[in-house]
């Protein structure tokens, strides 16, 4: 492991070659040797790295993707205190068990820019592949709505939720020939159906259920099933309309193909053509978090009007179940109901069978399909969410309730989100009526995935002030057809991410002066 470096002298001008070699620890000690890298300025920095022990063994290694920060920040090495910060793990090699890393009297940690410190009986935890404190003057990212919130629920589920897939399974395109959808797993076709029949949110009975690769591709699927349904062969492209404050990318999604079947129209609020139109009815909607209903009607412009509900949020975790919802097309998302968004799964409720069927051709001609892979853990969760309530009865504790604990996770950061915008003045949040719940069997508020932020200066770009002011990065209202001063945050991320941006909130007025 011995590797040449070049390093340039500063006022000589002349450069030096040098060999590096990688040395072993003491007796007693492991070695972490880690590097970083920053895409640009302020963009996205990653690291990665490998502890070995005094014998030269490889205990583990991890890469990670850290958010957004400085290159001099990574390169210098202060990401890598976070290996005290969290929890430690029983490290397997091999089938060998070694002990928890916070066992070993001492630590040492070698950066890329040789930054070296030892520590002795740091706290007990490795962290997780994705689990980062943030830093007093980093970047936030609550743009996106990654849901890494329910990730500790999962943590303690993991044994229940494992999956063993052996190298003779799952070769085949097929899965079942009987049925419309006939690359999903009947497994997780009765999963669904069980986890719906458990909520009371939808109705699945005679109808048709179609998986995607996420509902982004669900999306493209339906506006593909309903415009080439209604056009024939010298009609212009379908108008696709959503009300603003409507998802950001809904837009891009529905022109990046450039089809000449559907085009991205605009707020249906707005739209006044006497001409064919899909609706895109988002409830609970994203960004605002309100339930809504479709704003046009056909004797309003005319034409023809065809449906999407996108549902994506229409869980108790987030809101009250009022209903079963019984639209002839819905779209739901694996991530948002429980959090795993990596498995890119998602699936329609689809009660026209040739809809279904040209859904099923969209995603066949795409992407042949969905992996098994994903269908079967996804399956499997699906299960353990439903055998939980079966098994509350029986005396499971209601902290082990999926749907329950992250409820409890949303209604205290809203509340302490409420609290701070409240002391501030600077901003305004929507709110939400209370309505009574059928899966809780209770009245409740919405405690939505997102926040709506208004900025109550005139002529103040939220986004822009936030990002300037506060290093926090969020998504603006222009990108949802809505006015500047609102902008999109996730109340979906990582509790030390959520806690340093409601610090940052609460000290607005002595940042900005």
């Amino acid at each position: 492991m011995v590797e040449a470096r070049s390093r340039f002298l500063e006022g000589i001008g002349s450069i030096i070659r040098e060999l590096v070699s990688w040395i072993l620890p003491c007796d007693g000690w492991v070695k972490l040797n880690t590097n970083g890298a920053c895409r640009s300025i302020r963009f996205h920095v990653g690291c990665g790295g490998d502890v070995r022990d005094e014998v030269d063994n490889w205990i583990f290694g991890f890469s990670q993707n850290i958010g957004f920060n400085s290159a001099f920040e990574v390169e210098s090495g202060v990401y890598f205190y976070y290996i005290h910060h969290h929890h430690h793990e029983e490290l397997r090699r091999c089938g060998q068990q070694y002990r928890p890393l916070s066992q070993y009297y001492h630590i040492i940690i070698t950066c890329a820019k040789s930054c070296f410190f030892s520590s002795s009986h740091s706290n007990n935890g490795f962290p997780s592949s994705t689990n980062i404190s943030p830093l007093p003057n980093s970047f936030i990212n609550l743009d996106q709505g990654d849901p890494v919130l329910f990730e500790a629920f999962w943590r303690k589920m993991s044994e229940e939720c494992t999956v063993e897939i052996k190298g003779c399974e799952l070769l085949s395109y097929l899965s079942d020939l009987r049925s419309v959808c006939w690359f999903m797993k009947p497994e997780l076709r009765d999963a669904i159906k069980r986890l719906h029949t458990l909520v009371g949110n939808a109705e699945t009975n005679d109808r048709h259920i179609v998986v995607g690769n996420g509902s982004t591709q669900l999306f493209q699927a339906a506006l593909f099933a309903l415009s080439s349904s209604s056009l024939s062969s010298d009609d212009n492209p379908i108008n696709v309309v959503a009300a603003a404050p409507y998802y950001s990318e809904y837009p891009d999604q529905t022109d990046i193909l450039r089809s000449g079947l559907h085009k991205w129209n605009g707020d249906a609020v707005e739209y006044d053509k006497n001409e064919a139109y899909i609706e895109v009815v988002t409830s609970p909607n994203n960004p605002d978090g309100s339930i809504r209903g479709p704003v046009l009607k056909k004797n309003k412009c005319g034409g023809e009007g065809k449906l999407i509900y996108d549902l994506a949020y229409y869980w108790p975790h987030y809101t009250p179940i009022t209903h079963k919802a019984k639209h002839d097309l819905m779209l739901f998302t694996f991530s948002k109901c429980t959090g795993h968004a990596g498995s890119r799964i998602g699936w329609a409720i689809v009660k026209d069978t040739e809809i279904a069927k040209k859904m099923t051709k969209f995603i066949q001609m795409s992407s042949i399909g969905v992996s098994k892979e994903s269908q079967t853990r996804a399956a499997k969760i699906i299960e353990v969410v439903c055998e939980s309530y079966k098994n509350f009865k029986l005396g499971l504790k209601e902290s082990e309730l999926f749907f329950e604990h992250s409820k409890s996770l949303m209604k205290e950061r809203w509340e302490k989100l409420r609290e701070v915008i409240e002391q501030n003045g600077d901003f305004t949040l929507p709110k939400f009526p209370r309505a009574y719940c059928n899966f809780t069997n209770e009245s409740s508020e919405t405690y939505p995935a997102f926040a709506w932020l208004k900025c109550n200066k005139d002529d103040e770009d939220c986004e822009s002030y936030l990002e300037k002011k506060l290093k926090i990065l969020v998504r603006g209202g222009i990108r949802f057809g809505s006015d500047p001063r609102y902008a999109r945050l996730s109340m979906l991320v990582r509790g030390d991410d959520f806690d340093e941006f409601l610090k940052r909130l609460s000290n607005i007025k002595e940042i900005t002066h």
